[in-house]
């Protein structure tokens, strides 16, 4: 068997941004809960606000984080990034993570345990 040498994984979600018949109240849970997907909790109602104005584009694909940033990174020491879109009515998210960049104790464990970390 070849030895793996920089694992990574990479994970799909999607969430509906507005289904037949719901409210608008239920569109700001919509989006809230997507956004809580990568800002965490504590995200702020300035910082949503400026996230629905990006979506409130006429085309079907819609590059949530802007047109001059594709990707935002992960915070050191992960390695790696999220790339957030709107396809028509649903939000999708593609996560890549590579692990712990640099790390020499972290790239010593077995692929099982790189796996499960990440």
């Amino acid at each position: 068997m070849n030895q793996l040498i920089y694992p990574t994984i990479d994970l799909f979600l999607y969430d509906l941004h507005d289904g037949i018949g719901q409210s608008t109240e239920q569109i700001k849970q919509n989006r809230r809960r997507f956004w809580q997907r990568i800002y965490g909790k504590s995200i702020s109602k300035h910082r949503l606000n400026q996230l629905r104005l990006q979506e409130e584009s006429l085309t079907n694909c819609i590059d949530l984080l802007g047109t001059q940033k594709k990707i935002e990174r992960f915070d050191h020491p992960l390695d790696g990034y999220y790339y957030p879109v709107k396809l028509g009515d649903t939000y999708a998210l593609q996560i890549d993570c590579a692990g712990k960049e640099n790390d020499p104790d972290w790239e010593q464990l077995p692929l099982q345990e790189q796996l499960q970390q990440i």
